[in-house]
Order: C-alpha cells, then sequence, then structure tokens
C-alpha cells in the first residue's frame, strides 16, 4: 500500500509539473515576446501583431503569415508582402546579399506586378555610410586565392558577379545611419501627395537612404534625409521604410496613421506578413502530418497505453501475503536447487515412505535408459526388504549397493 501511495503521489506531481509547464508557455506564447522584434505573432509594443489582426478583420481582404523558406504563393497585383524588421548591418542584409534563391523569389514577386513593403529593424550603429554595397563580407579573405596557386581550369569567380545579386546595386540606393532622438518627426515630401497622407508623423529612425536612382519618390524625409521611399520595379512596387515603428503595436496604440497604413496595403487584398527572414521557416514534421491526418487521438492513445504499462509494473494488483509461511519452512533466496530438492521431500513425501519412494523411481529410469537389463535387476520386493531391516540410512544404503554389486557380478 505504502509503494501504491508513493507511485500516485509521484504521478499527481508530476500532471501538476506538467501543467505549470504549460501554463507558463502559454503566457509566453499568448504576449510572443519570445518572437523576434516586429513580428505578427508578436502582441508586446515591439511586436505587429495589431496591424494584422486589423487587416485581417477587414471584409474582402485575405491576410495570412508566410513562413515557407520559398515563394510558395503566386503575385499579382491585388497582392503585397510586407517584410517588418528587416535587419541590416555590415556583416549580414538580406538588401545587400540576398542569395540566389532569395533574389530570384522577390524578382519573380515583383515581375507579376505585387507590391512589396520593406521596413528596416531600428538597430543602432555608429554615425556614416552602412557602406553595405561595397563591404567586404567576413569569408572574403578566404575565398580571394593567392596569387601564382591557382589550379588550371579554375574559373575565375570576380566579386562583380557574386555583387549581382545586390538588391541595393539593382534598385539603385544605399542606407546611412544617423542620430536620431525618438520623438523625430518626418514630414511629407510630396509638393502633391494623396490628401489621406498625414502632413507628419513620428518617426525615431536610425537610418536614412542616400544615393538614390531617378526612379526614386521620396515620401517622407526626416531633416531633408529620406527615410520613406517608393519606385515601380519589374512592372511591381517596391516601397522602403527606414524605421519599422509605424508598424509597430505601440504606434498602433499612441501614433496611429490610418491614411499612411492604407497607402502601403495599396490596391491589393491579397496580405501576406513575411516570418521566414526572423528565422521561423514552415518545414513539414511527423507533428503537421498528425494535425493533417487529424492523429491526435492516436497519439493520446499510445500515451495512455505507456501510462497503463508504467502502473502495471509499479503496482501489485494482487497485495504480497504478510505470512506466507508459519512453519519456517518458506523458501529463501540463498538457497540452491539441492535444498529445494530436500525441502520438496520433506513436504510431500512421508518419512516411513521415502526409501519405498526412492528404489520405485530408482528402477523405472533403470530399465528405460536400459543400463542394467530386467534379468540383472533385483526384485523391487527384495530391496524393500532390506529397507525394512534396520532404521539406519547408512546401513540401508550400504546394504541396498551390497545386493546391487552381487547382482553385477553374475
Amino acid at each position: 500500500m505504502a509503494k501504491r501511495s508513493l507511485f500516485l503521489i509521484f504521478i499527481l506531481l508530476a500532471v501538476i509539473f506538467i501543467a505549470g509547464i504549460y501554463h507558463i508557455f502559454s503566457i509566453r506564447f499568448r504576449i510572443g515576446d519570445i518572437y523576434p522584434h516586429y513580428s505578427s505573432l508578436r502582441s508586446d509594443p515591439m511586436g505587429a501583431k495589431i496591424l494584422y489582426e486589423a487587416l485581417k478583420g477587414l471584409p474582402g481582404y485575405s491576410v495570412k503569415r508566410d513562413h515557407s523558406t520559398t515563394l510558395t504563393w503566386e503575385g499579382g497585383k491585388n497582392t503585397t508582402l510586407f517584410l517588418l524588421g528587416l535587419k541590416t548591418g555590415l556583416d549580414h542584409s538580406v538588401l545587400s546579399n540576398p542569395g540566389k534563391q532569395n533574389y530570384k523569389t522577390i524578382s519573380t514577386l515583383l515581375s507579376s506586378g505585387s507590391r512589396l513593403v520593406i521596413s528596416l529593424h531600428p538597430v543602432a550603429y555608429k554615425l556614416g555610410p552602412i557602406s553595405i554595397r561595397n563591404a567586404p563580407q567576413k569569408d572574403d579573405k578566404q575565398k580571394q586565392p593567392e596569387k601564382g596557386k591557382k589550379e588550371k581550369g579554375e574559373k575565375d569567380k570576380s566579386p562583380e558577379k557574386e555583387a549581382d545579386y545586390s538588391f541595393l546595386k539593382r534598385w539603385g540606393f544605399n542606407i546611412h545611419a544617423m542620430g536620431i532622438s525618438k520623438d523625430a518627426i518626418a514630414d511629407l515630401a510630396l509638393n502633391k501627395g494623396d490628401p489621406d497622407l498625414p502632413a507628419s508623423i513620428k518617426f525615431p529612425a536610425h537610418y536614412y537612404f542616400t544615393d538614390l536612382d531617378s526612379k526614386w519618390t521620396v515620401l517622407y524625409a526626416l531633416k531633408n534625409k529620406p527615410v520613406i521611399i517608393s519606385r515601380q520595379y519589374g512592372g511591381g512596387t517596391i516601397i522602403l521604410c527606414a524605421d519599422s515603428y509605424i508598424f509597430s503595436n505601440e504606434a498602433m496604440m499612441y501614433d496611429r496613421y490610418p491614411g499612411l497604413l492604407s497607402w502601403f496595403v495599396g490596391q491589393a487584398n491579397h496580405i501576406y506578413f513575411d516570418e521566414s527572414h526572423f528565422g521561423m521557416q514552415h518545414n513539414s514534421a511527423i507533428i503537421d502530418l498528425a494535425y493533417k491526418y487529424r492523429l491526435q487521438g492516436v497519439f493520446i492513445a499510445f500515451l495512455l497505453i505507456a501510462v497503463l504499462y508504467i502502473w502495471k509494473n509499479g503496482v501489485h494488483f494482487v497485495p504480497p501475503q504478510e505470512d506466507s509461511d508459519k512453519s519456517g519452512r518458506s523458501v529463501k533466496s540463498e538457497k540452491d536447487q539441492l535444498d529445494a530438492l530436500v525441502s520438496l521431500l520433506q513436504r510431500y513425501i512421508a518419512p516411513e515412505n521415502l526409501l519405498k519412494t526412492c528404489i520405485t523411481e530408482w528402477a523405472n529410469t533403470t530399465i528405460k535408459a536400459k543400463r542394467l537389463s530386467v534379468n540383472n535387476i533385483p526384485s523391487i520386493k527384495e530391496l524393500e526388504v532390506l529397507a525394512a531391516m534396520n532404521d539406519k540410512p547408512s546401513q540401508i544404503y550400504n546394504s541396498i549397493c551390497k545386493k546391487l554389486i552381487e547382482r553385477k557380478q553374475l
């Protein structure tokens, strides 16, 4: 009973512990602070969940999150893709070095007439140009072969060909860092802009755009430095925003600009929030297949079987006997096979019948094994007479052996 009580207490504590862990994680996931800044899954001031939920609640709009590593949906003029909180710097930037696959994906999106909105992450760097366009990567020194050590037939990998995938070069712009206070105000730069656009917005940017191509249009400027720009490219529209504050949950509460947000969305009714650039990519796994084919009940059944198996091996349904043998003849684990045989003989064969039983079994075994012929085997009655002549086991044993030896010599 004590073991069973301990086992039940252990199960109860395990259930309470698992429930507590689940509750803590549910709070974290509900708040969303485990997600990167400006993710549409994050509901604290540094997230963009309010914008996502507001657009999703509008009738006639299809709003989704994109976790795929490649473009899995068709673009078009009725499609807008938000890439919020895009980090940029000397070592890593999707804009300066997107890679061949990302470059083709975004180029295909723009060529279909879609609208692409990119906002930068407000990470402070040193004042001055970021120099992303010409900044060498960490592995450039390792990639450049030493003079005179090029192998025969090796293709010349020029840095110009590798830089062809840079959006900075293809789209014609660059990024510079600046020091701006949190209460900075950006003014509308267009002389005849959309009447729904506010004349000024709160814009605590750490960056501004420079070296702009002539096709770029400056929408807002902060101290005459472009912070929101747009252009037509490949049939689509590119909008660059130097800061992500205006999309954040904090801005939705205190500095909301509906006209500007509507301008970002454009005429599209299919809106996607990209989450893959945060590192949150969707990969098919066994859990996804379980949800797809509704196999949750199978997993619950397996879990229940595992619990019952542990319970079966941990708890004895039949309680052990407290007084298994009051006579003191209980079998102990220290005894060997001979002790077990003696114990069985003492329990089931009476002392006066012991020799008679042994003689009978010996005769049957000898005949079956054909070790002696029937003629050479002494009569069982003769052996029983010898056994009854004396009560001393040693003398009886000697008499029987002598009788057998006499038979063998015949």
